[in-house]
C-alpha cells in the first residue's frame, strides 16, 4: 500500500483464499482499494480440487 500510495495507484487485493486472515486487527480485503473475495467449493483450503491430499 505504501508503494501503491506513493505513485498513485489504486491496489486491488486477490482474497479469494483468505479464510478471515488478518494483519494487525485488519482483515484480508480492506487494505486495498478493491478485494476480490471467492466463495467457489474447488479453493485449495476444501481439498476438493487442490491441496495437499
Amino acid at each position: 500500500m505504501a508503494i501503491a500510495g506513493k505513485h498513485g495507484l489504486r491496489a486491488i487485493e486477490n482474497c479469494a483464499e483468505r479464510l478471515s486472515a488478518s494483519r494487525a486487527n485488519t482483515h484480508t480485503g480492506a487494505f486495498g482499494d478493491v478485494g476480490a473475495v471467492s466463495c467457489f467449493g474447488n479453493k485449495t483450503i476444501t481439498t476438493g480440487k487442490g491441496g495437499p491430499w
